[in-house]
């Protein structure tokens, strides 16, 4: 009778005989916000961890998505790897963890990509004034 019983209250429910519903949770990107990349100028690589956890399963493993798709990378274990700068990237990157028991649940958490200057030459005017005279210099500027 108690080996009946253990098995009557056993099973992963909440108890009343019906299933949890699975729920997928993502903690905030460390750090919060990264520059883009640049490698072939030896620019660090910039990189922020993210972590998903999955309730109510045994299959706590999760798929990982970016968006928009330009954005990055992202390793199986939450790693995210910024993209390499380059001209209309987004300032806001936003990640995904999909449970894979259950791919209805999902939890979204956001990056910062912070504004960097794109490498190369930019054309500026220094304008100096002095004593009424106006000078103006044409400059080249190059960015690495």
């Amino acid at each position: 009778m108690f080996l009946g019983l253990l098995v009557a209250c056993g099973g992963g429910g909440n108890g009343n005989g019906k299933t949890l519903p699975v729920v997928v949770s993502l903690s905030a990107g460390l750090p919060s916000s990264i520059f883009p990349n640049d490698a072939a100028d030896d620019w660090p690589i910039q990189t922020a961890q993210f972590t998903a956890a999955v309730s109510n399963t045994n299959n706590t493993a999760v798929t990982w998505g970016i968006s928009p798709a330009n954005a990055g990378t992202i390793s199986a274990s939450g790693l995210y790897t910024a993209p390499t700068v380059a001209n209309g990237l987004s300032s806001t990157v936003t990640i995904t963890a999909t449970s894979v028991s259950d791919p209805t649940k999902s939890a979204h958490a956001t990056e910062t990509l912070e504004a960097a200057t794109i490498p190369g030459s930019y054309n500026v005017s220094v304008t100096a004034t002095e004593s009424g005279t106006v000078n103006s210099v044409p400059v080249t500027l190059s960015v690495q």
